[in-house]
């Protein structure tokens, strides 16, 4: 979620249950980006956003506009719950 349903570059996401009844900060879609790369949007018009400009682990998870740099690209992955692997794996 985005904490507070806020709009503002560097708003925390938050991990929280979900709520069914659409509260906006926890309502999102994918957005076409750069290649495999998707943009993931808050209905508050914040993008997931690696935060710092980095692609290093455990950097926190912002909201941010929808910039085209690589800490605001994603790859969907298909996921098999079952076998817990990645689809595409061998």
């Amino acid at each position: 979620s985005i904490e507070n349903e806020a709009s503002s570059n560097g708003t925390p996401i938050i991990q929280q249950a979900c709520n069914y009844e659409g509260p906006i900060g926890q309502t999102w879609m994918e957005l076409p980006g750069v290649d495999e790369y998707v943009y993931i949007q808050s209905t508050t018009g914040l993008c997931l956003h690696q935060h710092g400009n980095s692609l290093n682990d455990g950097d926190p998870i912002t909201g941010w506009e929808c910039v085209d740099q690589p800490n605001v690209r994603w790859k969907v992955a298909p996921y098999d719950l079952q076998d817990e692997l990645p689809i595409d794996s061998p």
